[in-house]
């Protein structure tokens, strides 16, 4: 399985402002709980970096009278001009606010997979390339649940991925995922919250290239990306005819 590339940035000149991250709880130790305030369960994606890219869904068109969706999702760069790039530019930062924990503690997995299929794999629907899975017993051992815990997930994204046992160089797609926390007493039954969206980052390669100061006449841009449904617009230059 080879990596692949769905976007393909000609000029580019990215601003990155490094900043730290606050350290969340990740565990419900003994006489750590705090009183309920009520916060609803909710989920949040971040780029370490920060940084961010819009989104067009439907490729930027009306689709059965239906407008496109346009959002900022999360943008991570794992290599510029073929080299990785620092850390902060492709790590990825999950963060689950407002959850219980009952006793004995819950687990929470979460998966995240390239939104298209394996291109490397000749079938009409190949699927999909899982990039990270993590998996994480949140104990309690206070005898009562505990309110308003908070789990913080992180992964750094490298060369390589592994998956079903193999190494394989790490695609570059809109991602997307999803989230469930179980109950430890039962974790075979219906998870006690889920969560999921598409389209919900994008990991890509950049090359950042030197351009004259001014374009020949005889050249114009165009293109778009090889997914009819990437929603991407991406830059290509031809002669025009």
């Amino acid at each position: 399985m080879k990596g692949y590339k769905i976007s393909f940035t000609a000029l580019m000149i990215v601003v990155i402002l490094m900043g730290g991250w606050p350290k969340s709880s990740i565990g419900a130790e003994p006489g750590s709980a705090e009183p309920h305030t009520g916060s609803e369960p909710a989920i949040a994606l971040q780029a370490m970096s920060g940084a961010t890219i819009i989104f067009r869904t439907q490729n930027g068109r009306a689709v059965d009278g239906m407008p496109p969706e346009t959002r900022d999702v999360l943008h991570l760069v794992l290599r510029r001009n073929g080299t990785l790039t620092e850390p902060a530019e492709r790590t990825l930062v999950v963060e689950l606010t407002g959850i219980e924990v009952p006793v004995p503690g819950v687990t929470v997995v979460l998966r995240v997979e390239t939104q298209h299929g394996d291109p490397d794999l000749e079938s009409e629907s190949p699927p999909r390339i899982q990039v990270w899975r993590e998996s994480r017993w949140v104990p309690n051992t206070t005898g009562v649940t505990q309110s308003d815990v908070t789990v913080e997930l992180r992964h750094e994204f490298t060369e390589a991925i592994t998956s079903d046992g193999r190494s394989s160089t790490t695609p570059t797609d809109y991602m997307r995922y999803e989230l469930l926390v179980t109950d430890g007493r039962q974790p075979s039954a219906k998870p006690l919250y889920s969560f999921g969206q598409d389209h919900a980052l994008l990991l890509e390669n950049q090359w950042i290239i030197a351009l004259a100061k001014i374009m020949p006449s005889s050249w114009r841009t165009s293109g778009s990306c090889r997914y009819p449904r990437c929603g991407r617009r991406c830059l290509a230059l031809r002669p025009t005819s």
